[in-house]
């Protein structure tokens, strides 16, 4: 033991780093991310439960689920996990 140094002090430094580590990792990788951005509180609702609470109109626009396109049918059943990876693409006309 060096002096001023306590193992109790370096085990509650080494604990509170633990402790900063789960939080940021869980802050990172369990959440929706929706078009590369973290769309919280979307985690438990259905595909077109979101898509209507954010506004969208299902009809023009194609969604794909952790590099898979998500069928229109299936917007109904289809529930937001931690850790989905959700890209929206909305059809536009014009010319």
């Amino acid at each position: 033991r060096t002096k001023g140094h306590t193992t109790s002090g370096v085990n509650f430094r080494a604990a509170f780093f633990v402790v900063l580590w789960l939080f940021y990792a869980k802050e990172a990788h369990f959440m929706v991310q929706i078009n590369g951005k973290p769309a919280e509180n979307a985690a438990g609702l259905t595909l077109s439960a979101y898509l209507s609470q954010a506004g969208y109109q299902p009809a023009f626009l194609a969604v794909e689920r952790g590099g898979e396109i998500v069928p229109r049918a299936q917007y109904d059943t289809t529930i937001l996990q931690d850790g989905d990876v959700i890209e929206i693409v909305q059809f536009v006309g014009g010319g």
